[in-house]
């Protein structure tokens, strides 16, 4: 017998316990898998009988445990009295959601009135009909859920939560837009709705989210920021956000968030010269030019597709993808190399974009792993990081947008150079 069946077993013995004491014994003892499981499952439920919300904790529990059938049993035999009580109902509910037996919870729920939960029971029956493929009876149904909560805040964010559970984006985020324009106070919907559309790849989304932000507080620098960028990426109100972007890179430049956003403005205007002079301060202590990298690790870059094929020298591939590197030492590079495809166990945030990675490490070299700190690369080590615009759709064309480069020479990174020997290029590189 294991401690803490010992100390769950002295504590129900005591007749002080709560009933939330059996319940942990009886999770004890279903873990463990003990015969007597089923024997102490009856005891408790019947101590439960006359009590909705020990009823409802005792189904839940038998649920979690794959009990679904025997749970919908025992409820079903309840007096009709205590089965029409709340939360019973919804307990009966969750039986058949755990069944997946959506005819069945269709059939429950429409001879059903819940009184304060009827948007709970409505939204319950869409989703029953709406896995039976009755879209459009479903939709109905869910509209009449909302209106059932009469945009009170206390009904709202339970049924935003249910639509999350069942993984239903497009209504979770209808709601919680529904709840952060009727109650603005309630800041905890603005991460939820960025967690969203970031997960679900919705710009445009984002877009609205740190445009209403900025409505609500005309100074914040972080959401003219945001929106400046994401409308770049988007193509949307190009005249506004370009002024964004210098404002906020004027308030603060020495801010590396707002540098970046202003150069990418710059680069879509075609302001070429005054974009070459922002880059050439690297290293020469320019506000905003630690957002490239320290120690001036940038090179200006546009890229192909695809990386270079093991063996072909950097030069070469350089030249055919009309990648620039504003470093004179990179166009005496020799050294054959390989790629490695990699990509990042945490990912940045990138809107609107798709990222490639590779790393190439020179014949005979190795990486020096550290569990605990820094890696150390060898000199002769390339990055390459490649950016394409999302695609719309599967058989959309997808644009390329730019290539990072950075090449580890010696005991240090490449540097650019203040010389620009290109007339052209396509993007900007970290």
């Amino acid at each position: 017998m294991s401690t803490a069946e010992q100390l769950s077993r002295q504590l129900i013995a005591d007749p002080a316990s709560a009933f939330a004491d059996r319940l942990t014994h009886l999770a004890i003892l279903h873990e463990a898998n003990r015969a007597e499981f089923k024997l102490y499952l009856r005891t408790v439920q019947n101590e439960a009988s006359t009590n909705c919300a020990n009823i409802f904790e005792i189904s839940i529990r038998m649920i979690a445990y794959g009990m679904s059938d025997d749970a919908l049993a025992w409820l079903k035999s309840l007096p009709p009295a205590l089965q029409s009580q709340h939360p019973v109902p919804l307990a009966l509910a969750n039986c058949y959601e755990a069944k997946a037996d959506w005819p069945g919870l269709e059939k429950f729920l429409r001879e059903q009135k819940w009184a304060d939960n009827e948007f709970t029971r409505l939204a319950l029956l869409a989703r029953a009909l709406r896995l039976q493929g009755a879209k459009d009876v479903a939709h109905a149904n869910w509209l009449l859920a909302i209106q059932a909560t009469e945009q009170r805040l206390e009904l709202l964010a339970p049924l935003a939560r249910l639509a999350s559970t069942w993984k239903w984006d497009a209504e979770t985020q209808e709601l919680l837009w529904l709840i952060l324009k009727k109650y603005p106070q309630e800041r905890w919907v603005v991460p939820e709705l960025y967690q969203l559309c970031a997960s679900t790849r919705n710009t445009q989304g984002l877009l609205d989210l740190f445009g209403w932000m900025l409505k609500l507080d005309a100074s914040d620098a972080v959401a003219k920021n945001n929106v400046a960028s994401i409308s770049l990426l988007l193509n949307l109100e190009t005249n506004k956000a370009h002024a964004l972007a210098r404002e906020v890179y004027q308030r603060d430049p020495t801010n590396p968030v707002f540098a970046s956003t202003y150069a990418y403005s710059l680069h879509l205007q075609g302001k070429t010269q005054e974009l070459r002079g922002f880059i050439g301060g690297i290293g020469r202590g320019v506000p905003g030019a630690e957002i490239f990298g320290a120690g001036g690790k940038n090179v200006l870059a546009a890229g192909r597709r695809n990386p270079p094929r093991a063996g072909e020298k950097m030069t070469r591939w350089a030249r055919a993808s009309r990648v620039v590197i504003c470093n004179p030492l990179f166009n005496h590079a020799t050294h054959r190399c390989s790629s490695i495809s990699f990509a990042l166990n945490a990912p940045v945030w990138s809107p609107g974009m798709e990222s490639r990675r590779w790393i190439f490490v020179p014949p005979g070299k190795h990486i020096q792993f550290s569990s605990d700190g820094e890696w150390d690369f060898p000199a002769g080590t390339i990055f390459i990081q490649h950016f394409d615009v999302a695609a719309r759709s599967p058989t959309a064309s997808v644009p390329r947008l730019e290539t990072h480069v950075i090449w580890h020479m010696r005991e240090s990174f490449v540097e650019p150079c203040s010389n620009q020997r290109p007339t052209r290029f396509s993007a900007l590189e970290e």
